[in-house]
Order: structure tokens, then sequence, then C-alpha cells
């Protein structure tokens, strides 16, 4: 590949999809950045991702990607002006995000070359790379970068926290509480642990931890489910805030339980003791690239065929997930904090 023949000097990693897709993007941009440390490194993402990679001390520049006429040609005279040398697709939706890639003037253009992944925009690469299916979200964008040692703490990944978010929260939390937080949405409906169960370990874990104080997040959009969870078990509903805002409270939690959502990869990179409840077929968009001790996942034998096509409108699986179960994981996660 001819970029990897000489030094990158000033190059785009283009990652336009979810908070989870993003985060699974940070191993790379570290590896990479320490493999060219003189070299300029931007990245093109969305609103969420931009949340996700402030403050990253290997990115030059974000630049947005958002959807109308107006902003693209905004975006591509943006991209045009900074004179990139390499452009690499991590991962991206929208077809019209390669014509970008294709339009920016970079000599050397990286992607999969897998269809799913190039949506038919093959010809966009100069520099494709074709990726066996199979490999975790994590390898593959480091594989894109020509990162291909991947040991020791090559894939963890990165969340950063500014001391202005801690300071900005540190007054409403008591160091002699044990946190905990809960993540009980998710963007796909069947991906749902039942708020029921929420409630159920909720009050487990505040019957059996006098000094626990519980933390319920999410986004605006499931603020009923928020507030009703944190209503019942007399937890602190945080829905609304900030991808960034939310990520501050997390760093002080001692325990994480959350659906497969953006959230939990947030909690990982964070390095707080996560356990992600899963769907049948949720094990690799649920579990980091390594093994780790500080992450469980919980999940049940494949029931149907319905989540891998992303149409189950009754997630068995997840009903079969109880609350004690979780709370006997959770236990032993926390007996490292507890006495």
């Amino acid at each position: 590949r001819k970029y990897l023949s000489s030094s990158p000097q000033n190059s785009l990693i283009i990652s336009t999809t979810g908070v989870g897709d993003t985060i699974w993007g940070t191993p790379a941009i570290r590896e990479f950045k320490k493999k060219y440390p003189k070299m300029n490194l931007s990245v093109l993402t969305s609103k969420g991702g931009q949340q996700v990679l402030s403050n990253n001390p290997y990115i030059s520049r974000i630049y947005l990607f958002e959807k109308g006429i107006f902003s693209y040609f905004s975006l591509l005279r943006d991209i045009r002006r900074a004179s990139f040398d390499t452009a690499i697709i991590f991962h991206c939706t929208d077809r019209i995000i390669w014509l970008l890639a294709y339009l920016s003037g970079a000599g050397s253009i990286v992607g999969n070359a897998r269809e799913r992944h190039h949506k038919g925009m093959d010809f966009v690469m100069t520099d494709p790379l074709y990726i066996e299916p199979g490999n975790h979200g994590i390898y593959e964008r480091l594989l894109l970068t020509g990162i291909l040692n991947v040991q020791g703490d090559a894939a963890k990944t990165d969340f950063f926290v500014s001391d202005k978010e801690r300071s900005a929260i540190s007054k409403d939390i008591s160091d002699d509480n044990v946190l905990i937080g809960f993540q009980p949405g998710s963007a796909r409906l069947f991906q749902r642990w039942p708020e029921k169960n929420f409630v159920a370990l909720g009050k487990l874990l505040k019957e059996s931890y006098g000094d626990v104080e519980i933390i319920v997040v999410g986004s605006g959009k499931e603020k009923v489910l928020v507030d009703s969870i944190a209503g019942q078990i007399g937890g602190i509903s945080l829905a609304g805030l900030s991808i960034r805002d939310t990520a501050a409270w997390m760093e002080k939690c001692k325990l994480f339980i959350s659906n497969d959502t953006g959230p939990m990869h947030i909690s990982v990179a964070l390095g707080v003791s996560t356990i992600a409840l899963c769907v049948a077929t949720g094990t690799e968009s649920c579990a980091p690239y390594k093994e780790l001790t500080m992450f469980k996942s919980i999940q049940k034998l494949k029931f149907c065929d319905k989540c891998e096509s992303k149409s189950c409108e009754d997630p068995v699986c997840m009903e079969q997930i109880s609350p004690e179960e979780v709370f006997d994981r959770a236990r032993e996660m926390l007996s490292v904090h507890v006495a």
C-alpha cells in the first residue's frame, strides 16, 4: 500500500457513524499518531463522534459531517483547503462521504474493500484493503491505519474527560458513596433489557449496599424511561445530558450496567467496570477487542434469527436475563471497591 512506503504528513480519518463505532476507532487514531508523531491528523465525524473525540490529544482538528447541500459544499471546501495527502475511511453509512473523500484531493484513499463497507463506491479507493469478515471492528480500523502488530494496550479505547468537565460535577457527588450507573435505553428497542428488570436490580443493589447511589443515563428521547427507573429506585436521572457531561459522571462510577449502546463503549474506554447486557447475537458488538477483567457481558443462547435482521419486536433473549443474575455479577465486580 503506497502510503505506508513514506511518512504521511497530513491525514484525514473518516468515521461518521455511531458513538460505539467512533470509540472503536480511537485505538487506531492513537497508534497511527504514535507511529507518525510529526503528522497532522484530522478526523471527519458525526455530531456524536465530535463529542467522543473532543479533547483527544492525538487529533489536530475535527470536521463535522452534517446533511444538506450547503453543508456538503462547505465541508468539501474546508477539506480541500487542508490539502490532505491521505484519507482513511473507517466507517460511514452515507455514500456522499465516499464522494467527499474522492474529491478531497488526497493522493491516497484507504478503505475496506468489502462490499458492505464501500457500498458500491470502491472506485474511490486508491489503496483498498480487503479485510476478512469476522474480525473485530477495532482490529479492522488498526489494519486500515497500517498497525499490523496489535499487542499490549494497542487495542485500548480512549475517551478523554477534561478537568473542567470533572470539576463541573464534583460538587454533586459525595466521595463517600459508591456510584453505580445504569443505561436502560438503546437506539433499537429489541436491544433493551426490560424496564422492570432495571428497577428490580436497582432495588437489590440499594438493599445490599447502603451507601450506593445510582445514576440513570440516557438521551433526551429516553427521558420518560430514565426518569421512570430513577424515580422507582431513588436514583438520579441524567436524561438529556450531553455525551461529554454524561461521561464525566460515568467516570466516577465504580460500576456501569448497560444495554449494548454507545455509553457502554464509553464506560469501557473510561476504564470503569462494566456489565453489558446483550442480545443473543450481540457478542462482537458488546465485547472489547481483548478480554478485560473489568468487562463482563451477559447474554442468553440464540433463540431466533430476528435479531440478526434487526427486526425483532419481542426480545425473548433479553427477557431471559434475570435481575438476580446481573446482581450476582455486579456483586463480584463491586467486591474490589466495597468491603
